[in-house]
């Protein structure tokens, strides 16, 4: 997984109009200078010691 995040990180630094967002205030394209990448991950809900429901 973190190959794919570090590619993703630097093909949204590669392409800034990807990485564009919209200023809802003034309504005009903000193209950041940088890049932030979030993951989610789920795992099994435990009860107990080694008890997985």
């Amino acid at each position: 997984m973190s190959d794919f995040v570090k590619a993703s990180a630097h093909a949204l630094m590669d392409q800034p109009s990807v990485n564009g967002v919209i200023d809802d205030t003034t309504k005009e394209i903000v193209y950041r200078d940088y890049v932030d990448i979030s993951v989610a991950v789920a795992t099994p809900k435990v009860r107990h010691k080694g008890h997985v429901t």
